[in-house]
């Protein structure tokens, strides 16, 4: 297995100053989920088609690292705010004001994902064992940067090794033009080890660029999840949070996706909900 050194903090935009202290939470692997859509369903109409039955009891989130590289470019960003208690200063910290100009990887997180997962016997241990593992809610693990994308392939070789169950949450085209990456996550679809998640809120490129400055376009991401969908990978649209959209969009998620989980569109608050008029559209 290939460990990947630690890497300093990449700082960008005005004022890279971390004069605060780094964010808690560099120690963290996997983390415990008990609230939020994995947690606990609810009666929402957001919510897809799913029983509580249907979520495994053990659900896990793993973050790789903490902060983001896709610039201020989501305008519905709730990572900052969700994460605010995290960052010596609060929103008046270097942390909150330039969210996604900024990542730190965590210290050997694929030798202590190791150590967490398996026992001396290289078995799973029993509080992982079956469980489902969410990568990552808080941030991208294929942000399109050499040395986090070489993480992401030491931490996948880990989980293709454990008897879990992994959800990549992306919008990176890395995880098919990688080709280490690909091929390892073609072998975990394979083993039905493995889904992948990709973030996508309309077709239309317009609508956005509204919310997001750049980025893979829809007609991009779409072509994406279509390949590994043809590939044998299990798809979820994350339509989070749904914008206006083409007649044609319903369709389109339905040929490139298995599954899709809409979200509606507000202003404030940890989720995204969105308008019911533009919600029925969808049906």
């Amino acid at each position: 297995m290939t460990v990947v050194e630690p890497l300093k903090p990449i700082l960008r935009g005005k004022g890279a100053k971390h004069e605060e202290g780094l964010p808690k939470g560099l120690g963290t692997v996997l983390h415990k989920q008990t609230t939020g859509f994995w947690g606990k369903l609810s009666n929402d109409l957001a919510k897809p088609d799913f029983s509580q039955d249907d979520i495994p009891d053990q659900i896990y989130t793993f973050d790789p690292w903490l902060g983001c590289m896709w610039g201020k470019s989501c305008k519905f960003c709730y990572v900052p705010n969700v994460s605010e208690h995290l960052y010596p200063g609060g929103h008046g910290s270097y942390w909150y004001k330039e969210w996604g100009q900024w990542l730190i990887p965590k210290p050997d997180v694929t030798e202590r994902l190791q150590q967490q997962l398996f026992d001396r016997n290289h078995r799973t241990r029993a509080p992982y064992k079956g469980a489902f593992i969410y990568m990552s809610p808080k941030t991208d693990p294929f942000l399109p940067l050499s040395d986090t994308l070489q993480i992401t392939l030491s931490n996948l070789r880990v989980f293709l090794e454990a008897d879990v169950f992994l959800v990549c949450q992306t919008r990176s085209p890395k995880i098919a033009e990688d080709l280490d990456i690909f091929s390892l996550i073609i072998q975990m679809a394979r083993r039905k080890k493995v889904g992948v998640s990709f973030s996508i809120s309309t077709d239309i490129l317009e609508e956005q660029r509204r919310i997001e400055g750049g980025g893979l376009s829809p007609d991009g991401r779409m072509a994406v999840m279509m390949r590994l969908k043809e590939a044998g990978v299990f798809i979820s649209a994350a339509v989070s949070p749904l914008i206006s959209f083409s007649p044609a969009f319903p369709q389109r998620l339905i040929d490139c996706a298995h599954h899709a989980s809409i979200q509606l569109l507000r202003s404030q608050g940890y989720g995204s909900t969105t308008p019911e008029r533009l919600l029925s559209k969808i049906h």
